[in-house]
């Protein structure tokens, strides 16, 4: 199962519904898509919270395993901008300097601990 976006245009505007939709294989074995639920409007579902509310019922349902942690609601938007800015290569950048022993140029703790405060 997933959640499909379906684009629908009414009287010049453009409307984006979300539908559960169930993937199965019919007699023949061709891939099939059924419409399990309409869950509505998107932007209506977002104005309301009720999107956020329906991911977090579905991480409930399915717990990551422990240890493990998954991007919902505000924490999928903090990882989104820390790849985007490549806050991890940037850490390993300054800590390759803090560790190297052969002369080069050594870098201070303070550039190496910037980075990860975003964390």
């Amino acid at each position: 199962m997933f959640v499909k976006e379906t684009k629908v245009k009414r009287a010049g505007r453009e409307y984006v519904y979300l539908q559960l939709i169930d993937g199965y294989r019919d007699a023949s074995g061709k891939v099939k898509h059924r419409v399990v639920a309409n869950l509505g409007r998107k932007d209506a579902l977002k104005d309301s919270g009720q999107l956020e509310a329906l991911a977090g019922s579905f991480a409930r349902l399915d717990p990551p395993m422990a240890g493990t942690r998954r991007g919902v609601g505000p924490l999928l938007l903090v990882e989104h901008f820390l790849r985007a800015l490549d806050v991890q290569g940037t850490a390993a950048e300054c800590a390759v300097g803090v560790v190297s022993r052969r002369g080069g140029v050594r870098v201070g703790r303070e550039p190496a601990v910037f980075p990860l405060a975003a964390v």
